[in-house]
């Protein structure tokens, strides 16, 4: 077979002006070159695999120096703040500065207690307590957090011994003798109402909101007393009532009367001799 029976574009055999096998059309007056030649083109594509290879190696590198250069710049900022907070700080010649211990930071702001005496104690110790109670024949205010009224409440009289006995047992026959070492106290107090939630009425049930306690801490209970009279009684604000307390104590103590109210804001505490 000629020269010119082979295709110019893939070199396959040609009966015809157009290849079977590329679609290549002879073009009349040139001559197609034989595969086997110099610059014969075979229609098989050329693998161009190291250029592909070349390509995804340079992105590699690149994304690797783009990463360095962006940690490097991390760190050299870093570095500059570091060197900006120990360039403001004081440093003293020749004295080699450390952190600050943590719990010395938290006590900065911590003021100290000024130290008092026993006489600054004694004039800051509130009034009304076991510790220090109302005096006799003194008047107080109480104000109740819980029920929402206050009053003003103060020991006007106290009998004890035989007067408070005789008093008692002329009240009502069936009232008892006190146990042996035991003897009666009566209480009067007087109670003025000053204001209340609503101008409702205060309850003043004296076995519930009033107490006793002796000069140890030990409490008194309330002696009911057939015939005490004068009682207290409820009150409203404006009103005011006055009565006796009775209670059975040791000899010779020195008890406390107690007005607690609800118990919310404490009990108010009055000297009884």
């Amino acid at each position: 077979m000629s020269k010119k029976d082979c295709c110019p574009n893939c070199g396959a055999p040609m009966n015809g002006d157009v290849c079977e096998y590329c679609g290549t059309r002879r073009t009349p007056g040139k001559t197609a070159a034989h595969p086997s030649q110099p610059g014969a083109k075979t229609g098989r594509p050329v693998q161009k695999t190291g250029a592909g290879a070349l390509v995804v190696l340079v992105i590699i590198v690149g994304v690797l120096i783009a990463v360095s250069n962006i940690v490097n710049n991390i760190a050299s900022r870093v570095a500059d703040e570091d060197d900006t907070w120990d360039t403001d700080r004081p440093v003293t010649e020749g004295v080699v500065e450390t952190e600050p211990p943590l719990e010395s930071v938290f006590a900065v702001n911590t003021i100290p207690r000024e130290e008092t005496t026993d006489a600054d104690t004694t004039e800051e110790l509130l009034t009304g307590t076991r510790e220090n109670p109302i005096a006799w024949g003194s008047s107080e205010v109480f104000f109740d957090e819980f029920y929402d009224y206050e009053v003003e409440i103060a020991v006007t009289e106290v009998l004890r011994g035989s007067e408070a006995l005789q008093l008692v047992k002329g009240m009502n026959s069936f009232n008892t003798d006190p146990p042996a070492g035991k003897e009666y106290m009566l209480a009067k107090v007087r109670v003025k109402g000053i204001s209340s939630e609503n101008g409702e009425k205060i309850s003043l049930l004296p076995s519930f909101y009033f107490e006793c306690a002796s000069q140890s801490g030990t409490g008194y209970a309330y002696k009911i007393v057939y015939g005490l009279d004068p009682t207290i009684s409820d009150v409203y604000p404006g009103g005011e009532t006055e009565g006796y307390l009775c209670y059975i104590v040791d000899e010779g103590d020195a008890p406390l009367i107690g007005f607690r109210g609800s118990g919310i804001g404490g009990t108010l505490w009055f000297a009884t001799q």
